[in-house]
């Protein structure tokens, strides 16, 4: 109750205070005013709530379940590496992956800070593509590795590149049997280096394989934590404090504008790439396009898209519980656009109802029932759609350049 009444009196006063909506359009004018170039204080205000609420409600906890998750698989693989025959230890290192691969196929769509790529978002290190390189991801070279002493050394393989690393690796290697490989026939790996050793002792190389690659997935998880939380990296506090001395963000718009990037990942990556390229819909010449499946191994092509899918949702409304955090749709409401709101609303929720009929067994719809597959395509372009146009306007964010001409 608290929080809403807090929540409730924060948008009163953005209503009827906020100086920086415009009496014509009703949006957010950019972060820059008449004289200075300075953002409208109390419409900076209004935009660091929802920073707040989603450094605080959704990058940080999501953070620490990862930190958890990765842990646990690193240890599940550990103890399945010391007897790979088992196969209770089979089935829980799989339970653990899978647990791991929720955690992060929810922090994908926070790409904005550390995670993204320094030559594409403000403090960015990289570690996305250390974690989770898809689609990058070069089986043949895993069976490579299988055989060369990298794959049971954490430095050794660290130093590799990202393609054999990560968690991308670790689905290859989890439902390999050990029997044949991904590389030509003809290939160096299957003259001699592949043959040389029974499938028990192929797959005991795998296994250690994949403890390997956890120990380091596990590690990046701890550091990316840490360049988030006060006292130690602290990107919260740039994130939150942007417009402030010493922010790395010049604007609270333009913090705003980093988180809402990272949210088009919904739009290029799970619809563009991981349901539209499947279905046929995009970069196939055949009725559809199974080798596009981001998860065809583990079978968790579906339960990737929702989880995605649940990440956005949650950034769109500062948190979990949208009662409790501030987000862009309390914005919408503070600048007069009750109608857009209520237009995202039912779009997200057709959205959710519709990914339920592929989160499990997306791999079998896609080769029996492809229409299935397509209408969650279109159900989350109907979504986005009204996200790339209506909203980002309304809120006067920019489209990520990746983004931008894309009518698709």
């Amino acid at each position: 109750m608290k929080d809403w009444m807090s929540k409730a009196l924060w948008l009163l006063c953005v209503s009827v205070l906020c100086v920086a909506c415009s009496p014509e359009s009703n949006t957010f004018e950019s972060g820059e005013g008449d004289a200075g170039g300075a953002e409208d204080p109390v419409a900076a205000e209004a935009r660091r709530r929802v920073l707040e609420s989603v450094a605080d409600r959704v990058v940080l906890p999501s953070l620490e379940a990862f930190v958890v998750s990765a842990s646990q698989m690193r240890d599940a693989m550990a103890a399945w590496a010391a007897s790979p025959t088992d196969d209770a230890l089979r089935s829980s290192a799989r339970r653990a992956f899978d647990e791991a691969m929720d955690d992060w196929q929810y922090l994908e769509l926070m790409q904005f800070g550390p995670a993204g790529l320094m030559s594409d978002v403000v403090g960015g290190e990289g570690l996305r593509d250390e974690i989770y390189a898809w689609p990058l991801v070069n089986r043949c070279r895993v069976d490579q590795e299988t055989m060369e002493p990298a794959h049971a050394d954490a430095a050794l393989l660290a130093a590799e590149q990202i393609n054999v690393r990560g968690l991308g690796a670790v689905e290859y290697l989890m439902e390999s049997t050990a029997e044949g490989n991904a590389c030509a026939p003809n290939s160096a790996l299957n003259q001699g280096p592949w043959l040389s050793e029974t499938i028990e002792q192929r797959r005991a190389r795998q296994v250690r394989y994949m403890a390997t690659a956890s120990t380091l997935i596990a590690d990046l998880a701890v550091q990316l934590r840490d360049f988030w939380v006060p006292g130690a990296g602290d990107f919260r506090g740039a994130l939150v404090d942007a417009g402030r001395e010493g922010s790395p963000y010049p604007t609270v718009q333009e913090a705003l504008n980093a988180v809402t990037d990272a949210m088009f990942y919904l739009e290029k990556e799970t619809k563009d790439m991981k349901l539209a390229q499947p279905t046929g819909l995009r970069d196939c010449t055949a009725a559809t396009c199974p080798e596009f499946l981001e998860s065809a191994f583990a079978l968790r092509s579906g339960r990737n898209v929702r989880v995605n899918l649940d990440a956005f949702v949650d950034l769109y409304h500062g948190g979990p519980d949208a009662a409790a955090g501030t987000g862009f749709d309390d914005l919408l409401d503070a600048v007069g656009q009750a109608e857009l709101r209520a237009d995202m609303d039912q779009r997200i929720a057709e959205a959710e109802q519709a990914v339920v009929r592929v989160e499990s067994g997306m791999e079998q719809l896609l080769s029996e029932q492809p229409a299935v597959v397509v209408e969650v395509h279109d159900q989350m372009k109907l979504m986005l759609d009204l996200f790339k146009t209506q909203f980002v306007s309304v809120l006067d964010l920019d489209i990520p350049q990746r983004a931008e001409g894309d009518n698709d």
